[in-house]
C-alpha cells in the first residue's frame, strides 16, 4: 500500500491490526468457499431453505 494511502487509513482511526484482520477475513472466506465447492459440501439443514437455485429459462 502506498504511504499516502496508509496515512489515510491510519488517520481514519484504523490500525495495522485492522488491516491484517481484513486480509485474514478475505483469505478465510476465499479458502472456505473453494473447499466447499471442490468437495460439493451440502448446506446445513437450517440454511437449506435459503440456498440459491438457478431458474430454468424456457428457450
Amino acid at each position: 500500500m502506498p504511504d499516502d494511502r496508509w496515512a489515510e487509513f491510519t488517520a481514519a482511526g484504523f490500525t495495522a491490526r485492522n488491516a491484517l484482520e481484513v486480509v485474514l477475513g478475505v483469505g478465510t472466506f476465499t479458502l472456505s468457499t473453494l473447499a466447499n465447492r471442490l468437495t460439493a459440501a451440502e448446506l446445513d439443514p437450517p440454511l437449506a431453505p435459503f440456498a440459491w437455485r438457478r431458474e430454468e429459462v424456457a428457450p
